[in-house]
């Protein structure tokens, strides 16, 4: 069986069958209460009605007439009719039920007492165990006296009628009772799903620049602290994660600067100081580009840093991106000879930006390119003016395209060299690296692979902001 995933459904169902489990309980306790006083009703009602129409035992009709008129919202008046009236000789021959009373077995008769009354234990004992057939009343203590007879089957009969005709009425009430019980599932969860949508709202906001525990909004149900609580201390313990994951990243880039740079030094040094052309040269020309790929990734991570924490400076101008495009695609078909450089350039993009970070991503992305293109392949160039905004395209083909490169392109060390060896250079910041310089610049940048063997890079951004 599927499980229902839906809270507000599932609720809403077991609110249903709660309703309609009490409706049926109720319906059984009141039946089973409802006949207890019914019972003890008629018996009250028979000694009520008795001795002042008693003079009329002899005409059954105006002695029903009188019984019914002293009790006209009584139980009892739907019975009486039933009655055997025993002990006296009836006016006319048709009421005479002398015969009847006579095949009555007195011990199947439950006399009644003006003076007597039931508790309510009594009478629940007395419903559940077997009861006398018939209920009977004297007029008086004298054993032939008049009296009169009921049999509880008439008793039983009118009960049934009765919860025939309310069972009727729930039949037609019950769709509007499965309504109402509907709309009162549906008005509960909704009072409980607001404080729980409202911390929904408010983790949605958080991201890893943003776990400032104030802008968490609290429940103000005393069922939620808990919850509430768990999640500010996992805010608090994110925050300062982040912080000293960032600080880390600084710091140690700052401190690797310094010693990087002499060591630059020192190896362009030696390298002027040895024999052109000799083993130790060019052992020490390998040592050097080494620490120049070290100085590399020591800046790019200095960038990604100062990203995270927000302080990534631009400085704006307006900037020429066509002619930039323009004179960055010549300058690569005239070194390249191998790859087909294709361009489609809108004149005249003006983009408001910092032309150094600019300058920055789109030699990422044409050098990205141009590591992973394969032998006689093509890097292409598309710039578009889109109204108040711009669309760079760079395309390329390439033979490095795994299958998860485009979910995973922007992921920081991540390199789309399955191998990761050193045929392809790179870090794998490159692409990080501009989507934080697209994001500084209110920009989005998209992977998508055109044709198994072709790759695109699209920013999209808005020309001022």
């Amino acid at each position: 069986m599927k499980r229902i995933r839906s809270l507000t459904l599932l609720l809403s169902i077991q609110i249903i069958i709660s309703c309609g489990l009490v409706i049926a309980a109720n319906r059984l306790l009141a039946k089973h209460f409802i006949t207890m006083d019914v019972y003890q009703s008629v018996n009250t009602e028979m000694m009520a009605g008795l001795a002042p129409c008693a003079g009329l035992l002899e005409k059954r009709t105006e002695f029903l007439s009188c019984y019914r008129k002293i009790n006209t919202e009584n139980a009892s008046r739907y019975v009486s009719d039933a009655f055997l009236i025993c002990g006296v000789k009836a006016s006319r021959p048709e009421d005479d039920d002398s015969k009847r009373c006579s095949e009555i077995d007195p011990s199947i008769v439950k006399w009644l007492s003006p003076g007597q009354s039931e508790s309510f234990f009594q009478r629940f004992v007395a419903t559940m165990a077997s009861r006398p057939e018939w209920v009977g009343l004297r007029l008086n203590n004298a054993p032939d006296s008049a009296h009169i007879l009921l049999n509880k089957r008439e008793t039983a009969r009118f009960l049934e009628r009765l919860w025939s005709y309310r069972d009727s009425t729930l039949v037609l009430v019950l769709p509007f009772i499965i309504f109402l019980c509907g709309l009162v599932a549906l008005l509960a969860i909704r009072l409980m799903m607001v404080p729980i949508g409202s911390l929904e709202k408010s983790l949605l906001k958080l991201s890893a620049d943003n776990f400032n525990p104030a802008n968490f909004a609290y429940s103000r149900y005393r069922e939620f602290d808990g919850l509430t609580t768990i999640y500010r201390d996992l805010q608090i313990r994110l925050d300062e994660s982040f912080r000293k994951a960032r600080n880390f990243t600084s710091y140690a880039s700052h401190e690797l600067k310094t010693p990087l740079t002499i060591l630059r030094g020192n190896a362009e040094r030696l390298i002027a100081e040895l024999p052109l052309g000799a083993p130790t040269q060019l052992r020490a020309r390998d040592m050097a580009d080494e620490v120049e790929r070290l100085i590399d990734m020591t800046n790019k991570l200095l960038t990604l840093s100062r990203a995270d924490s927000k302080v990534l400076l631009t400085q704006r101008e307006d900037f020429n991106l066509s002619n930039f495009l323009e004179q960055l695609a010549e300058d690569a078909a005239a070194f390249q000879d191998d790859i087909r450089i294709e361009t489609e350039i809108a004149p005249n993009v003006i983009w408001h930006c910092d032309p150094v970070l600019v300058k920055q991503l789109v030699h990422n992305l044409y050098s990205n390119a141009m590591k992973y293109n394969r032998p006689q392949g093509y890097i292409g160039f598309k710039l578009q003016h889109l109204g108040y905004a711009m669309e760079l395209t760079i395309t390329n083909t390439s033979s490095h395209l795994s299958a998860d490169l485009s979910t995973l392109a922007f992921d920081r060390f991540y390199r789309g060299d399955p191998a990761r060896n050193r045929g392809v250079d790179g870090l794998g910041l490159g692409l990080s690296i501009c989507q934080e310089i697209s994001n500084v610049h209110q920009g989005t940048l998209r992977f998508s692979v055109l044709e198994p063997d072709t790759a695109a890079l699209t920013l999209t951004a808005p020309l001022r902001f």
